[in-house]
């Protein structure tokens, strides 16, 4: 063959049985295991160390940085959970179902449902929530299951996969607070922090307040701090850009709370630029920078707006943003934003993703000072 390496090995990731999600379980669960490929067979250690090089090889090495990064980490992440499976001594290292089902959502299966259901075999011991495969049940009906199941069982991290995506996924019949699991957005697959194993406490010690509408399946009740609304956003840029915001971030720190001082800081130096552009890459990939009318500086989704209200939910980890929806007294039950009497009851929001607000991750939201912003929301 005429072929270099790096394309033999470019042909050998590619094929598309890495591809696929119910293969994720095969490599994971077998004792001894050994991968046939047309007419070769090779030892299931030696691909997995192999591979696990080759991954490492391409993001040091100018030749190995050739081969399709996204076939070569498809592939490195099946080897990872094979060792996470195969050698697990600390049961608190185990991925959960949540994660599995977020890490893997872009690899191939036929039913919708699967992307939940073809995981069950590898979730963790400690996942209390017990899900039982119904494919009588619509896709969507399957993914509200899966949300309420966490929910209920207290486990608010799946709504960091939940909100308003982008206009290049097909839109399901959904609430906002289910994640829609077929859908290929970023967001979907890494929340706030979670690429970099960084863990934060937004409101983590805040008392879990979780209700359904028995009238309403689309509908779910949370309690929450409303701390402030969404001012402006920006990409992240670079040059003058990035040392605007970086003066302001610098301020917020300087002073515990938003600069009220005209150009009071010096431009940062480029030290300080990395950190923080360190800490804009640890927080989330595809997100936008935004502050807030109280001059908060933050990051979320792409699809946030000027007026997004940014929301504490008791017992999240990070913050989230909301947006108020109106819907027609006309339309069944549904009310308007503002009931005739005032009552926020009447309220609707729907769930616009997971934020990161500077200074606001270790639990200050539950501080004596944000007493009376303490409320409950309803998410359609």
């Amino acid at each position: 063959s005429q072929l270099t390496m790096n394309e033999h090995l470019s042909c050998f990731f590619g094929q598309s049985w890495f591809q696929r999600l119910w293969i994720v379980q095969e490599m994971a669960l077998p004792l001894k295991l050994t991968l046939q490929n047309g007419e070769k067979k090779l030892d299931g250690l030696e691909f997995l160390l192999g591979t696990l090089v080759l991954n490492y090889l391409s993001k040091q090495d100018s030749y190995f940085r050739q081969m399709d990064p996204s076939n070569l980490r498809t592939a490195a992440n099946l080897c990872l959970v094979r060792l996470v499976t195969q050698n697990i001594e600390d049961p608190c290292l185990e991925p959960g179902i949540l994660e599995l089902v977020a890490k893997n959502s872009e690899r191939i299966c036929r039913e919708p449902k699967d992307r939940i259901y073809a995981l069950l075999g590898i979730q963790s011991s400690r996942d209390i929530i017990p899900i039982t495969p119904n494919y009588d049940a619509s896709d969507e009906d399957a993914f509200r299951q899966f949300a309420i199941d966490h929910l209920l069982g207290g486990d608010l991290r799946c709504l960091c996969y939940a909100g308003l995506v982008r206009h290049t996924c097909k839109k399901r019949a959904l609430p906002t607070w289910v994640p829609d699991w077929t859908c290929n957005d970023t967001r979907i697959r890494v929340r706030i922090g979670h690429s970099f194993g960084i863990s934060y406490e937004a409101c983590r010690m805040g008392k879990k307040d979780i209700a359904f509408d028995e009238k309403d399946a689309a509908v779910i009740r949370i309690r929450g701090v409303l701390l402030d609304v969404v001012n402006m956003d920006s990409s992240p840029g670079a040059g003058d850009g990035m040392a605007q915001w970086m003066r302001r971030l610098i301020c917020i720190e300087r002073h515990l709370s938003p600069c009220k001082i005209s150009q009071c800081a010096m431009l940062p130096s480029q030290e300080t630029v990395t950190q923080v552009l360190e800490l804009v890459e640890a927080v989330g990939h595809g997100r936008s920078l935004f502050t807030t009318k109280s001059g908060y500086i933050g990051l979320g989704p792409v699809s946030l707006e000027p007026g997004d209200a940014i929301v504490f939910f008791h017992g999240a980890e990070t913050p989230f943003l909301l947006r108020k929806v109106c819907l027609d007294k006309g339309k069944g039950n549904a009310p308007s934003c503002t009931a005739d009497d005032g009552s926020r009851s009447a309220e609707r929001w729907q769930l616009v993703g997971d934020c990161y607000l500077h200074g606001f991750m270790n639990n200050e939201i539950l501080r004596p000072d944000y007493k009376g912003k303490h409320r409950l929301f309803w998410l359609v």
